[in-house]
This record gives C-alpha cells, structure tokens and sequence, in this order.
C-alpha cells in the first residue's frame, strides 16, 4: 500500500453514486494527492510540502526533491516522504 496527502481548500459535492458516504472532493488538492501518491514506493507515502509545514514537528521528513507532476501546484511547493514520529 502507498498514500499520497497534499493540503489546501476543496470542494465536497453530495453523490448518491460517487462513493460509499455518498460525497465526492473536488478540486486540486485531491488530485495532486493522487498524484503524488504515485511517487510513493510500497509501503510508504508522500506528502506536499504544505503538509509537511503542518506535520513537521511530529514526523520526520525527507525532501525527494521537484517532480514533473500531471497538475500545477503553488511555486515552492515540493513533495517528501515520511519516515517516522519526532517521538
């Protein structure tokens, strides 16, 4: 298993069909996080670097550098992989 997490505003749409709690997200940050999920290997995640600002103190993270992603994401904003709590 692998996750990807980006943080910012979306938009939730009631969907009777969209999924089992019957909304959707909509927006940017869903589908960048879905993105960057695909830079994840097995068993680990990545985040945007705006999670990162906001997990920081907690978890311990490693800069993977800039990646060519499908979507536009603000100026500056990188991914990194979490490995582990700050404890």
């Amino acid at each position: 298993m692998r996750w990807g997490v980006h943080t910012g505003p979306i938009v939730v749409e009631e969907a009777a069909n969209a999924s089992p709690a019957g909304a959707i997200a909509l927006g940017e940050v869903p589908h960048v996080a879905q993105q960057i999920q695909r830079l994840a290997v097995p068993g680990t995640g990545v985040i945007g670097a705006s999670t990162a600002r906001l997990v920081e103190a907690h978890f311990v993270c490693e800069a993977l550098g800039p990646h060519l992603l499908d979507v536009l994401i603000a100026a500056g904003d990188r991914e990194l992989q979490t490995f582990g709590s700050q404890g």
